[in-house]
């Protein structure tokens, strides 16, 4: 084999080797989308963890606004349970 032989042979394996590669890879984006959904897919996906995100964010506040009226009402409880105490003690206004 001659130089120019030579160069055309490496040439012509480095172009092979080029599309084996970009086939595969083509390949194994093709597999991935199929796994992941289509983009609509994904974009509905997306939305409802958004939605959930959202209503777990209110429930948080729910909660934290049910345990400041919790807190309310114990602390009422207890004035009034004072007062009728006071009420009846002798001498109690």
């Amino acid at each position: 084999m001659n130089g120019p032989e030579f160069v055309l042979t490496l040439t012509a394996m480095g172009l092979f080797s080029g599309l084996v590669f970009s086939v595969i890879r083509t390949i194994g984006k093709l597999i991935e989308r199929k796994q992941t959904g289509s983009g609509r897919e994904v974009a509905e996906l997306r939305a409802a963890v958004d939605a959930l995100r959202a209503e777990i964010a209110e429930q948080q506040d729910q909660t934290q606004r049910l345990a400041e009226l919790e807190e309310r009402l114990d602390f009422a409880e207890r004035l009034l349970a004072r007062q009728a105490g006071q009420a009846k003690l002798p001498g109690g206004n």
